[in-house]
């Protein structure tokens, strides 16, 4: 976020982002196990990575570590800040994640 200028610094954003950097990637594992827990039912996940710091291994790693567990990992790879909510609409369009509830609105993830 610090590399794209999106905040000053990561101890001092000065702006209105929410999200996580991830700085430890040797972790993702973990928070993709969590993150499986936490949604038993979904059969497709997608990942926003930015294209500037992400590492195929590691992508590879969290692909193989999804297809153990009966899960497709959809990768989503961001070059631009601007390409960020377009990624996710795509993802959405892909039905990464669970289905909507009939009763909610398309916007809410």
């Amino acid at each position: 976020m610090v590399g794209q200028g999106l905040v000053a610094s990561l101890a001092r954003p000065g702006g209105n982002i929410t999200g996580i950097s991830i700085l430890a990637t040797e972790l993702d594992g973990k928070r993709q196990e969590i993150l499986m827990e936490m949604v038993p039912a979904a059969r497709r996940m997608a990942v926003l990575a930015d294209a500037h710091t992400v590492s195929s291994s590691n992508m590879r790693s969290l692909q193989e570590a999804a297809s153990a567990r009966g899960v497709e990992l959809v990768i989503r790879t961001v070059e631009r800040p601007e390409r960020i909510v377009p990624e996710i609409e795509e993802a959405r369009r892909q039905r990464a994640g669970l289905p909507d509830p009939p009763c909610a609105s398309p916007r809410h993830f």
